[in-house]
């Protein structure tokens, strides 16, 4: 039987109309100039090829009666229906952008297995865009990533084709009731020392720290509930300036990305007259590792306080940089108390309560997640990889946005480039481009901040500069700063 892991079943019941849970990736590709045939011919028989690797690409969702989901095999499956072509009018990346924001935004067919392959012709200079989508209750981003890998030329060669291949039992409806009460009642005694060791961990100082950072999110012009418009934008940076610029501030991959993000997002609001007095909280998915797990959602969160009420970027950046360590580390803290016996396994009672407050609107008006936005470091190849004989010159990761939390950003590295994707409900934000280019200039304002002044140091001794103006002053100072 495949059952639903307790994250899987969260993202099944969360998921909305005006808020599906859709994740996946959005690849852009150069075709080689002696590429035989039609791409989207050899693309389709290149998913044909390597689904079979895959059988939950078959299965569809169903919910039993005791509300636990379960995979089921589709026996009408079309791959014609989950693998389509579409073409974009011109050759401005603005339309793109739109053309995949909607995409993103369709909800699956609950009848049908829960993924979809689009292919965006029309592009300048030949390129094509290839958007894998699925549904969140189907996989995290880590697995994400290793449907990516089986879904390129070179995945077979790398992996071993057992590590895809699961069990494909479908039960029918009177052993899905049965075996879903008995599961549930399982659940609830298998969970309790697990649940009791997190309590302990969750009772600590850490846990208040974190409960504060939670409640200290102000409401901004991002949490309201959701319109039906999505834009989706991206944009990449050379690894080694990045590289260069975090190790001389002593920032991890992931830290940098916080520090863009949180410079950007204050100018924004700033010039807006919508900056809150009180930091806005990023949410901050964590993957995680689960022992015998070979796919599916093994996710958690932390909340980090971006600083944005904090004038001094270096001020800003060490701030940001304490709360997220100290969240990480009651995090592991939390995790080690909730793995004491068989951990916990969330019943479907407490699933669905869990999800109610992300998928109803009426409550998000009253009760938005503790998040105010949310930046998640996707995994992705460490080199270059080929989709049916096409070069991928940028991967994308593609996020999801939820009720009252209208802007969700990925950062990741591919073939020598810093990338980095965001969606965003268009009456949130309706140009997403100008947090990215407020967020090249906090790169350049970090630059000369951390590395122009080491280099002046080591040349004759002085101490650094003093640091680069932000909000309102970097505003005026801008010309200077770039």
């Amino acid at each position: 039987m495949s059952r639903l892991t307790a994250t899987d079943a969260f993202f099944a019941y969360v998921d909305s109309a005006s808020a599906p849970m859709n994740m996946g990736s959005v690849l852009m590709l150069e075709l080689p100039g002696n590429y035989k045939g039609d791409f989207f011919d050899n693309f389709r028989s290149f998913i044909a090829e390597r689904i079979q690797y895959l059988p939950k690409l078959k299965k569809r969702l169903v919910v039993d009666p005791v509300g636990l989901p379960h995979w089921l095999d589709c026996e009408d499956f079309d791959l014609d229906y989950h693998v389509r072509r579409t073409t974009v009018p011109s050759h401005d990346d603005k339309t793109l952008f739109r053309k995949i924001g909607r995409l993103q935004h369709i909800p699956f067919d609950m009848d049908k297995p829960l993924f979809m392959f689009y292919v965006i012709e029309g592009l300048a200079d030949g390129r094509i865009a290839v958007v894998q989508k699925f549904h969140h209750a189907f996989a995290d981003g880590k697995t994400a990533v290793r449907i990516l890998d089986l879904f390129s030329d070179e995945g077979l060669e790398r992996a071993s084709i057992e590590q895809y291949l699961e069990d494909a039992v479908s039960p029918g409806l009177l052993a899905r009731a049965v075996s879903g009460y008995v599961e549930d009642v399982r659940r609830t005694f298998a969970s309790l020392p697990g649940i009791a060791g997190a309590a302990r961990r969750m009772l600590s100082e850490g846990g208040k720290a974190m409960l504060d950072r939670m409640q200290s999110r102000p409401r901004t012009i991002f949490n309201e509930p959701l319109s039906n418009r999505r834009l989706f934008a991206f944009r990449h940076w050379p690894l080694e300036e990045m590289n260069r610029v975090r190790r001389a501030a002593g920032l991890t991959f992931n830290d940098l990305g916080l520090a863009l993000l949180s410079g950007a997002l204050k100018r924004y609001l700033e010039e807006l007259e919508a900056l809150p007095a009180e930091s806005l909280v990023c949410n901050v998915p964590v993957a995680l590792n689960v022992k015998g797990s070979s796919g599916g959602n093994a996710v958690l969160a932390i909340w980090v306080p971006l600083g944005t009420d904090i004038e001094d970027r270096v001020e800003r950046i060490r701030f940001m940089k304490k709360e997220a360590d100290e969240s990480k580390q009651f995090l592991s803290g939390v995790l080690e108390g909730a793995s004491v016996g068989q951990g916990i396994q969330l019943p479907a009672y407490l699933i669905r309560a869990a999800a109610l407050q992300s998928s109803t609107e009426w409550i998000t008006r009253r009760l938005p997640p503790p998040g105010n936005i949310a930046l998640s470091n996707v995994p992705a190849p460490p080199q270059t990889i080929h989709v049916a004989g096409a070069a991928v010159e940028s991967l994308y990761g593609m996020p999801m946005v939820l009720q009252g939390q209208a802007v969700s950003t990925t950062f990741s590295s591919y073939d020598d480039k810093v990338v980095c994707s965001m969606l965003c409900c268009e009456h949130a934000l309706p140009d997403p481009e100008r947090i990215y280019d407020y967020m090249d200039d906090e790169l350049k304002a970090l630059a000369q901040i951390y590395i122009k002044p080491v280099k002046a140091k080591r040349a004759n001794g002085k101490a650094p500069n003093k640091p680069a103006p932000s909000g309102k002053k970097a505003v005026r100072a801008k010309r200077k700063i770039v």
